[in-house]
């Protein structure tokens, strides 16, 4: 019994280890993605330039919203060229799709951009310490 309990957690505990290395892979993979594609050096000139850190991640934030929705508004292109028969070529799909993902990613960054300050904003103030006026 005891030697059935112990094969079961060497199963279990292999199969996180094989979960934790394809986890591990993506990461090096997409943060590879990130380096070539000169964003997360873009977005640290940018937090040198202005001397702060914040905006060096509100521009990592920027590009890595903008460039994530490109897939997404060619998806959505092509999607529509399908299901209402547009005579779009494959070319013009890719540059319409291309240019819709990157300002509804900008767009969207925007929005969470500003939900983000605004709730930093109340944080900061609920944690003031109240002014006792003693007269």
């Amino acid at each position: 019994m005891l030697f059935l309990f112990a094969l079961v957690a060497l199963c279990v505990m292999l199969f996180l280890i094989g979960v934790g290395v394809v986890v591990a892979a993506v990461a090096a993979l997409c943060l590879g993605v990130l380096i070539l594609l000169g964003i997360i050096s873009s977005s640290a000139c940018m937090g040198v330039i202005r001397h702060r850190f914040s905006a060096g991640l509100r521009a990592l934030h920027y590009q890595i919203f903008a460039v994530l929705m490109i897939p997404a508004g060619i998806g959505s292109v092509w999607l529509a060229r399908a299901l209402f028969d547009l005579p779009y070529r494959l070319r013009d799909v890719l540059w319409m799709g291309s240019l819709a993902g990157l300002c509804g990613g900008l767009l969207l960054a925007f929005v969470f951009d500003r939900i983000a300050v605004t709730i930093y904003r109340r944080m900061l103030d609920q944690k003031a310490p109240a002014v006792i006026d003693v007269r």
